[in-house]
């Protein structure tokens, strides 16, 4: 599982967010981060945070026509 430090969303003007999934959300394991951003409020797909994708392009799962811009 990467860190904040190693995924590249985090270097992207769009990026908002890393938590870490509370106790109380038993179906995912606590202190998984969760990374947010306007195309993905409820978490970045792993393919995109395991840079398989590196969505410069915009997918069908996403919320808008955000991708992926260097800070």
């Amino acid at each position: 599982m990467p860190t904040p430090s190693d995924v590249r969303c985090v270097k992207c003007q769009h990026f908002q967010d890393v938590d870490l999934i509370p106790a109380e959300q038993p179906e995912i394991d606590e202190g998984v981060f969760v990374f947010i951003c306007p195309a993905y409020p409820e978490g970045i797909p792993q393919d995109i945070l395991d840079e398989e994708d590196l969505h410069d392009k915009v997918r069908k799962d996403q919320q808008g026509n955000l991708v992926f811009k260097r800070a």
